[in-house]
């Protein structure tokens, strides 16, 4: 019995074999395969409509160019803004590059976390703006009023703490309570005048 079953996989493999075409070492070529992938243009297939043809466009570089601007990314990730928000070193990247607190504050979550960053009054030596950045966001603007780090901060850029209060008069009732608030008042005597029109 297995020797019939022998013989006849030899002759189904033989009819196989003849109705295929002959093989060759040259079966695997590039030539080979661009024929059997690549249809013939002279043949009159219409194309489906449903199958795009691929267009193959040449690859760039981008970081060695240095044609993409790396800070939009940052802007689109908010996950890496809390993440740089929290950097411990974060006045030293801000000094190198002040663009960078900017992208963390366009992310009400980063903006919050940098807002109780205890280094807060170097970084806004280094971006002098980041009060008002920082204060665009309510929930933010509570969290910087109430850090007792940020007074050099709020300082040097009143206009932002002025224009949260002006939104939200609780801010002015979390300023008041800041440690810091006297020494505030001291370097800008404008404030304790403004705050007392909401308190």
């Amino acid at each position: 019995m297995a020797k019939i079953k022998f013989l006849v996989s030899i002759v189904v493999l033989a009819q196989i074999m003849q109705g295929a075409p002959a093989l060759s070492l040259d079966a695997d070529s590039p030539d080979v395969k661009l024929r059997n992938y690549v249809p013939n243009s002279t043949t009159n297939v219409a194309p489906n409509p449903l199958v795009k043809p691929v267009v193959e466009k040449p690859i760039k570089v981008h970081f060695w160019t240095f044609s993409v601007n790396t800070l939009d990314r940052i802007r689109s990730d908010s996950t890496f803004a809390k993440r740089l928000a929290r950097y411990g070193w974060l006045e030293k990247s801000a000094e190198a590059n002040p663009a960078i607190i900017e992208a963390i504050c366009d992310h009400r979550s980063a903006a919050k976390i940098l807002a109780r960053h205890p280094h807060i009054a170097r970084i806004a030596e280094a971006d002098p703006y980041v009060c008002r950045r920082i204060t665009k966001w309510p929930s933010a603007a509570r969290v910087l009023a109430a850090n007792g780090n940020a007074a050099k901060a709020i300082s040097r850029d009143p206009e932002g703490i002025y224009r949260a209060i002006k939104k939200d008069r609780s801010i002015a009732r979390i300023l008041a309570k800041n440690p810091m608030f006297d020494q505030m008042v001291y370097d800008n005597p404008d404030l304790g005048q403004y705050l007392a029109r909401f308190m």
